[in-house]
């Protein structure tokens, strides 16, 4: 019993919604952003199988869709990886995918042995998704999308430097693989901060484990810190195997409406 609810906790993808508002917004105005993660290609779904997801997510009208990392990882095929990339332009929003890389994307630890890390760069590219290497994008002259390396990328950019030329009256989303280093979004004025990879433990009762042994300042969730909200996805698929008990697969639809 235990082993078949974990393989369909796993397999069972739900969508989980959080509204939160801003006064950088005019009252009336908002923007539906859904947030992708951990999809880990060839884990519970390969990447023609991941297009299934997207056609569900595309349904929703979102204004924006924001990948935030490990789409692949160490044991994902070219050909998945190619048809993930496929999978992932498919998807239909007012604004475009945008994309950040987790520690299983790029290099994994040593290197992925079926591809290197500049044809995964060529294959998103060529699909239309926006990938962002410590880089900021203001989109409609209304929101930035703001995407970090991830925290192994040792060099990355900090964020006051990657936000040092954009304009703070505007809302500022950003993109970070790991949940970490909170305290230095929240003291820059990041208006939302994404995260995925914990995969919210995953495995019970790896996430209270987690609180106490990690550098994540969280695992799961939605957290307030002032003006600064912050999200943990506990992402779309597994990591290792296709098995959950810790917590569900999810994609995330944040709504964010205006107040001023």
């Amino acid at each position: 019993g235990y082993f078949v609810y974990g393989w369909n906790v796993a397999h069972d993808v739900v969508s989980t919604e959080y509204t939160v508002t801003s006064d950088k917004l005019a009252d009336g105005d908002s923007f539906k952003v859904v947030q992708i993660t951990d999809s880990h290609i060839g884990t519970t779904f390969n990447g023609k199988e991941f297009e299934k997801y997207i056609d569900e997510i595309s349904d929703l009208n979102p204004d924006v869709i924001v990948f935030t990392g490990d789409f692949v990882d160490g044991s994902t095929t070219y050909e998945d990886m190619v048809d993930g990339c496929k999978s992932l332009g498919k998807a239909k929003s007012k604004y475009g995918v945008y994309f950040v890389f987790g520690n299983h994307d790029l290099d994994f630890f040593g290197g992925n042995r079926y591809y290197t890390d500049e044809q995964l760069i060529n294959a998103l590219k060529e699909n239309n998704i926006n990938v962002l290497q410590d880089e900021s994008v203001l989109v409609d002259n209304k929101f930035y999308i703001c995407g970090r390396q991830d925290a192994t990328v040792h060099d990355r950019m900090s964020t006051d430097e990657l936000i040092r030329e954009v304009d703070k009256t505007k809302f500022m989303l950003l993109l970070d693989h790991q949940p970490i280093e909170y305290k230095e979004a929240e003291e820059n004025g990041i208006d939302m901060l994404l995260s995925g990879h914990t995969h919210g433990g995953q495995l019970y009762p790896l996430a209270y484990i987690n609180k106490l042994v990690s550098r994540n300042d969280r695992v799961y969730g939605f957290e307030q810190r002032k003006n600064t909200s912050f999200i943990v996805s506990s992402g779309i698929s597994e990591w290792g195997f296709g098995f959950r008990t810790g917590c569900k697969s999810e994609y995330v639809v944040i709504n964010i409406n205006g107040l001023r």
